[in-house]
């Protein structure tokens, strides 16, 4: 590949596309991507001696710049002296500080007897992942060779962090409720299982919302406003950089679309914050996102990396072998509590006369129906992915069948099995060294169905003290 004098090599592990040129002629250019396994792309354009003193061209490499992805470089003889003080060099300058571009190269490339200039440039939007950058003198030509060297990322290629989200805000109740009457009931006639009756209830309820709130796949990133009026003025204001000139008239319209700009963005900034603010059922846990996300307040680092292992005396980094270690500790018993029990008996009790023996635990629908009523909004779903606000929605329909599968738990005296499953999570106790698992506290997300039976189960006994 050569154009204008140039040429490419390219190692034979790298795969690389052709790109089409962003410039037209008399532009001469060379542009393609190179593609690495776990690596970004690399977007090149080669530049051999433009008009750049031109208004198109610079209106080409402002666009240019405008919509090139992260790891773009620009190289080649630009034919503009960059380390003079020329109109020329101040404009390129400015297009480098306004894109986020940064030129690498800061030694003359073309030396003379007289002049020394700096006319071949290595320009990146990605400076941070340079790790040397020069000239090498060669003797053959008026022009010194450049490169520049990146530095070997030691993370592979990250994608973007990706969620599920389930909105229930234009649900018809009604619509679901009647999906849930519909399902097959009568299944429960001809299976007395506690758990196959109970993963069947979870099943039809999520086959429901999968049909009526699919899960949809949200890419997290904010994007600032950018309302069409907003688009148009920062285009009117690029453009009217890109044709300032000296004279002090073209440079004042030029600040005045900059201000006005500038201005916009902020008041159409606060009206999405606060279209969001009021939007939302959750005030204060809103007010705090928000207020956390515009001070740049980030969250304490979460993963645990590795893990000390004091009965085989060794540190544990793989992800499996942690999750294993935390699973034995979190659930053995403390030989603290087991050598040193407290006493829990208090001579002030005394028991009711009303009942002695507590053997009624069958529930009625109206029990049912007001624990249901009563369960906290905007809690962590369980392992079924069930939430609060789901359970209520379809309440009316999935009442009488949960009030009769509780009472047949309670009348086997089983608990069933999809009940126990829970998400624990260990969380740092903020003392001690955090590759000891003894200084992490397991907290559990059950299922919101355990929620009901356990509150019913506490009402049943408070009510027996």
């Amino acid at each position: 590949m050569a154009v204008g004098g140039r040429l490419a090599y390219i190692h034979d592990d790298w795969d690389f596309e052709m790109t089409s040129s962003p410039f037209q002629d008399p532009v001469e250019t060379i542009s393609f991507k190179i593609k690495k396994t776990h690596t970004a792309h690399l977007h090149i354009l080669g530049i051999y001696r433009p008009e750049s003193g031109s208004l198109p061209f610079r209106r080409m490499i402002s666009e240019f710049m405008d919509s090139s992805p992260q790891n773009t470089y620009i190289l080649g003889d630009m034919n503009i002296d960059i380390s003079s003080f020329s109109s020329n060099a101040k404009i390129l300058k400015s297009l480098l500080l306004q894109h986020n571009y940064t030129q690498v190269i800061q030694s003359a490339t073309r030396i003379t007897d007289k002049t020394k200039t700096l006319i071949d440039l290595i320009i990146t939007n990605s400076p941070d992942k340079q790790c040397e950058s020069n000239v090498i003198t060669t003797g053959i030509a008026d022009h010194e060779l450049i490169y520049t060297i990146r530095s070997k990322s030691s993370k592979e290629q990250t994608c973007p962090k990706v969620i599920k989200v389930r909105s229930i805000k234009n649900l018809n109740p009604e619509a679901i409720n009647k999906f849930i009457e519909q399902g097959p009931w009568w299944s429960f006639s001809l299976n007395s299982n506690v758990d196959n009756c109970f993963n069947i209830f979870t099943e039809i309820i999520k086959i429901a919302f999968d049909k009526f709130a699919p899960e949809k796949s949200m890419r997290v990133k904010r994007h600032g406003p950018r309302t069409p009026i907003i688009k148009k003025l920062i285009s009117e204001r690029d453009n009217s950089k890109l044709k300032c000139n000296e004279s002090p008239e073209s440079w004042e319209h030029f600040r005045q679309l900059r201000n006005k700009c500038v201005k916009l963005i902020k008041i159409e900034k606060a009206k999405e914050l606060e279209n969001i603010a009021a939007n939302n059922d959750n005030p204060s846990k809103s007010h705090w996102k928000l207020f956390n996300e515009e001070i740049g307040r980030k969250q304490s680092e979460s993963t645990i990396k590795s893990i000390n292992n004091s009965n085989l005396n060794q540190i544990l980094t793989c992800n499996q072998e942690i999750a294993d270690y935390f699973c034995d500790t979190l659930t053995t018993e403390s030989p603290n509590l087991i050598d040193s029990p407290n006493d829990f008996t208090n001579p002030d009790w005394t028991p009711t006369s009303q009942c002695e023996k507590l053997a009624d635990f069958s529930f009625s629908l109206s029990e049912i129906r007001s624990t249901i009523k009563k369960l906290k909004n905007y809690k962590a779903p369980g392992i079924d992915g069930v939430t609060p606000e789901m359970l209520k929605i379809v309440s009316p329909s999935i009442s009488p069948i949960l009030c009769y599968l509780l009472n047949l738990s309670s009348e086997q005296a089983i608990y069933p099995q999809c009940l126990k499953e829970t998400i624990i999570t260990p969380v740092y106790k903020k003392k001690g060294a955090k590759n000891d698992a003894g200084n992490y506290r397991p907290i559990s997300v059950v299922p919101v169905i355990a929620k009901v039976y356990e509150n019913l189960i506490c009402n049943r006994i408070v009510m027996h003290l």
